[in-house]
């Protein structure tokens, strides 16, 4: 037996049955085609092929092939697994319970990109360069890819787990240069109504519950019925549907009421959202479609729909809302700790009292990226 690198792959010198045939390991990484090997000679001596993984599979079949040889009933390569499948099997992994929300608005992106159909198999280094290129002209940040690209990494490692791959090329793409790319923004009052003004209709009541509220796009969109209790003015979200993976209350502030209020007349059989489109779930990329309004609105076009959640941030520090009652209303993904456990529980009159405390005309409107130095100041 012998491994031979002939061009960028490791070809393999296998004796069966008295003779050497020749066969592509199918990798570049020498260390993979020993593995490769192991597991064909140990597989064609036994004659019993299911333990082989998908590229040890791959090899043993053209090993078969290039010798006429008839290729056994469990030898035949099964239907290629698909990206809208390898997704379904993360989702399901034990590892991933209450991450799931998150890394299925991650799925979301990559599967709408490349595809259910996309044979996993297809799904390599350029590919996943070539879709975090695009999220970064979409204008994530170096953050959002980071946390972007750790997703795909969890995917390819659950189809390890089930012997589906072996290789993670998530692993081989470098992270992104978090550093010097801070980003600080504040809209104000005055330029608020201006991004409502130029926002499409089913965005605008998106939008008010950013800034009204801090909530997180994701936890906007999951937002349902049952979640909403106008006459409490409390909005309760379980462990599944926030970020960091712990239930919260958000309280709703005055000037949200009456939004919420024109949302929830708006009904549609079968479905529980609170927000839609043309009476839909609402399926569009809503940062995208909030970028390119902005795009339009001058002084204002570098804006992204997360700012309006740094905004709420500094409204209540500006108002004098406590920290860890503020915290405990936006919530913090880096957080390991709940809030209900480092500051003690908060009742909803604690919560209500807080957010009615919250101003919104506590100054003028910056927009400040660490990388590329840009600040806009607009007057009311």
């Amino acid at each position: 037996m012998a491994i031979v690198k002939k061009g960028t792959a490791y070809h393999l010198a296998i004796r069966i049955d008295g003779r050497q045939v020749w066969v592509t390991s199918g990798t570049e990484s020498k260390t993979r085609a020993r593995e490769i090997e192991r597991q064909v000679v140990v597989a064609c001596r036994s004659r019993d092929f299911r333990s082989l993984d998908a590229d040890a599979r791959c090899a043993t079949i053209a090993l078969f092939e290039n010798q006429g040889w008839p290729i056994p009933a469990d030898l035949r390569a099964e239907e290629p697994l698909t990206l809208g499948k390898a997704v379904e099997m993360c989702l399901s992994a034990p590892e991933n319970d209450g991450r799931s929300a998150r890394l299925k608005t991650v799925f979301d992106r990559v599967v709408e990109h490349f595809g259910e159909s996309f044979p996993i198999s297809s799904l390599w280094v350029p590919q996943i360069r070539e879709y975090l290129h695009k999220r970064q002209t979409e204008g994530a940040s170096s953050s959002t890819l980071n946390k972007e690209k750790a997703a795909i990494s969890s995917l390819f490692r659950v189809l390890a787990e089930h012997r589906i791959t072996s290789e993670n090329p998530a692993l081989l793409i470098p992270n992104f240069n978090e550093a010097g790319n801070e980003r600080a923004a504040y809209v104000s009052h005055a330029d608020f109504q201006r991004v409502i003004k130029a926002l499409p209709q089913w965005l605008k009541p998106i939008a008010q519950t950013a800034y009204f509220s801090g909530m997180r796009r994701g936890e906007i969109l999951g937002l349902t019925r049952d979640k909403v209790s106008l006459s409490r003015r409390i909005i309760t979200l379980q462990s599944d549907d926030t970020k960091e993976g712990h239930a919260k209350r958000v309280p709703i502030h005055h000037e949200l009421v009456p939004i919420l209020v024109e949302a929830l007349k708006v009904r549609a059989l079968g479905v529980p959202d609170v927000f839609l489109r043309d009476g839909r779930p609402i399926t569009e990329q809503v940062s995208v479609y909030f970028s390119r309004a902005m795009a339009k609105v001058k002084g204002l076009e570098t804006l992204r729909f997360h700012d309006l959640r740094h905004t709420w941030r500094a409204n209540a520090r500006r108002s004098g809302v406590p920290d860890s009652v503020a915290e405990a209303i936006i919530g913090h993904a880096d957080r390991k700790v709940p809030v209900s456990r480092r500051y003690g529980a908060m009742d909803d009159a604690e919560l209500l009292a807080a957010i009615d405390r919250v101003r919104f005309g506590n100054g003028e409107t910056v927009i400040m990226s660490g990388k590329a130095k840009r600040q806009a100041t607009m007057t009311a």
